[in-house]
């Protein structure tokens, strides 16, 4: 049966609600993959049964694909999840956001010259987004092309006109190659604009990891979980992290957030 003929189905969970065409919404409004539900959600069970429920109602739906495929890696399932990223790639071969999930999920799993080749494709589909080049900064970083990694997130704060996360990447960018005064006035830059607006405290934790003040960086980090940052979903998972896991409180956070062991 077609299904723009069958009864239209509605299934909700907390304030979302999927219906027969396969799309998130929150109060009537879409969720857009960039936005990351996955990162509102925060119970994974219920986020997987209901990706999952999405594509039986529509399984030619790319961008359910791509969100259960992210869903899948957090969940420690990769070759699930790359399964899912390349379905969604096949279904919308020119989607830009198909391949920079699927960079971003490689990224994760430290397979940089992969994240790097899908993140290039995603950015010659969509050469203007501030996501990507992001992304791309970061993995300049781990393969140690410092001169790009500047380009990239330099390109974010002057497009964004200064926006957190990508000032904050510059800080990181900063730490990493020894430049600590000007990553400490990134941080004091971040910590004004919380004055003023919301700012991930991630944003601020990165670049205290990175600078190897690991006590600074887990106070950051339990304010993060406090505030519920978005960035928080990945904190089994990034890189950029490596340096705390081995941290009891770092370790206590994961089973806060219910990640499987």
């Amino acid at each position: 049966m077609n299904i723009s003929s069958q009864q239209k189905t509605t299934i909700r969970f907390g304030e979302f609600q999927l219906d027969n065409s396969g799309e998130l919404r929150s109060q009537g409004r879409k969720i857009k993959l960039q936005e990351q539900p996955l990162q509102i959600l925060r119970d994974f069970v219920a986020a997987e049964r209901a990706f999952e429920r999405s594509l039986e109602l529509n399984p030619h739906y790319a961008t359910g694909h791509e969100w259960l495929g992210m869903l899948l890696y957090l969940l420690g399932r990769g070759e699930e999840a790359s399964a899912e990223f390349a379905t969604a790639v096949r279904l919308d071969p020119l989607a830009p956001i198909s391949h920079a999930a699927w960079g971003c999920t490689c990224f994760l799993a430290r397979r940089y010259d992969e994240a790097l080749e899908r993140t290039n494709r995603a950015l010659d589909l969509d050469p203007s987004s501030l996501p990507f080049t992001y992304l791309l900064g970061t993995l300049h970083v781990f393969q140690r092309n410092e001169q790009a990694a500047f380009a990239a997130y330099e390109r974010g704060v002057d497009i964004s006109a200064g926006a957190a996360s990508y000032l904050g990447g510059l800080g990181w960018a900063f730490a990493n190659v020894g430049r600590r005064d000007e990553a400490r006035m990134v941080l004091t830059q971040l910590r004004e604009m919380r004055k003023q607006k919301y700012v991930m405290a991630t944003t601020i934790v990165l670049i205290h990891a990175k600078l190897n003040e690991k006590e600074e960086a887990l106070r950051w980090l339990v304010q993060g979980f406090e505030e519920r940052a978005a960035w928080m979903v990945y904190l089994n998972t990034d890189p950029r992290y490596d340096n705390l896991r081995s941290e009891a409180r770092f370790q206590e956070l994961l089973r806060r957030m219910k990640f499987p062991t």
